[in-house]
């Protein structure tokens, strides 16, 4: 998740997507409004065992929340959707971390959800 963080807007699609809808581009962007944006919103994750199950709740978890930034709907396994139900109710309901909290244990296999309670274009933080 660091890779989010800070850094150049290539470093990650949600940094290129969110400099984009804040009006830049390659050419133009502001790195320091884009990190200041993403360090200002919260980060949600859940820990799974395997890679596999990480994806399959991840796509569970792209239908149910609808992100912008996440247009691709995977397929993913409905027998599971009782547990993936518990596991986004544990995810939407915890506390949230931010960047300077995140550290090498929460880079692990799971899902992560990026939380603002602004969109990039309304934002009038760092300039």
């Amino acid at each position: 998740m660091g890779q989010h963080c800070n850094g150049d807007i290539r470093a990650s699609v949600l940094r290129e997507h969110i400099a984009g809808r804040m009006g830049y581009n390659d050419a133009n962007v502001n790195e320091g409004r884009v990190s200041g944006y993403v360090q200002a919103g919260l980060w949600k994750l859940v820990t799974c065992n395997e890679v596999r199950m990480a994806m399959d709740f991840k796509g569970y978890v792209i239908e149910e929340l609808r992100p912008l930034l996440n247009v691709q709907r995977p397929r993913w396994d409905d027998d599971m959707r009782a547990q993936y139900a518990g596991q986004l109710q544990g995810l939407t309901n915890q506390g949230g971390l931010r960047c300077n909290d995140i550290g090498p244990e929460h880079e692990t296999c799971g899902v992560h959800v990026f939380y603002h309670d602004q969109l990039p274009e309304q934002w009038r933080g760092r300039r």
